[in-house]
């Protein structure tokens, strides 16, 4: 239940915070490893609702423990757990249920509102593009995260990243059409796609493990 799940959390950040103090490391770091340490472990609380609840909601007791982890830590940007958290806590409280629209779209306002620093939220963004590619094959329906990223990020290096991802996957949209391609059939003959135009086309692809 939650309290026990909460509780289990607590003792576990205690542990791993009393093993970190005997080791006597320089106080700087020693200080920047407990609040990892805290993320780390508050990482796996936003995963609670998704394990044990039909409805993917907190309960008032998990919310209040992950409120005591702030989303705007520059700080510990570098670290992948921090990282981590902030995309599942994103995609948690992000995403309303009830509502009409696209969850990237909901997402995607989520982080600009919530989110101070200029570098968290092109992170955010960017990871939020990516997975809505990978989950939905392509950019159809990321019309509203794409322009939000555009018109907010001065990454440069983002920029020339999402807008590649944009130019390779809006040839795969609907209504365009299909980019050539060339295989070879059982035989070793070389076929194009653009051999069969103007006829219909099923094509049935296999990975070297399917059975």
């Amino acid at each position: 239940e939650e309290s026990v799940f909460i509780d289990k959390m607590y003792q576990i950040i205690d542990e791993k915070i009393n093993l970190l103090k005997a080791k006597n490391f320089e106080k700087s770091f020693t200080d920047l490893e407990i609040q990892r340490i805290g993320y780390s472990v508050a990482e796996k609380a936003l995963l609670y609702p998704l394990v044990k609840k039909e409805d993917g909601k907190n309960t008032e007791i998990i919310n209040n423990f992950i409120k005591n982890f702030s989303i705007n830590r520059k700080d510990l940007f570098g670290s992948v757990e921090y990282r981590r958290f902030l995309l599942n806590y994103v995609k948690l409280y992000g995403f309303r249920k009830e509502s009409t629209l696209n969850p990237t779209d909901d997402i995607a306002d989520f982080i600009v509102s919530s989110i101070d620093n200029p570098q968290i939220r092109d992170f955010l963004l960017t990871a939020v593009i990516w997975q809505h590619i990978t989950t939905h094959s392509g950019i159809r329906g990321a019309g509203h995260v794409l322009d939000v990223f555009f018109r907010l990020s001065n990454d440069s290096a983002k920029i020339v990243m999402v807008s590649d991802w944009v130019k390779r996957w809006s040839t795969l949209l609907p209504g365009k059409p299909a980019p050539d391609f060339e295989v070879s059939d059982m035989k070793g003959k070389r076929l194009k796609l653009s051999d069969f135009r103007g006829h219909y086309l099923y094509i049935m692809v296999w990975a070297s493990w399917c059975l």
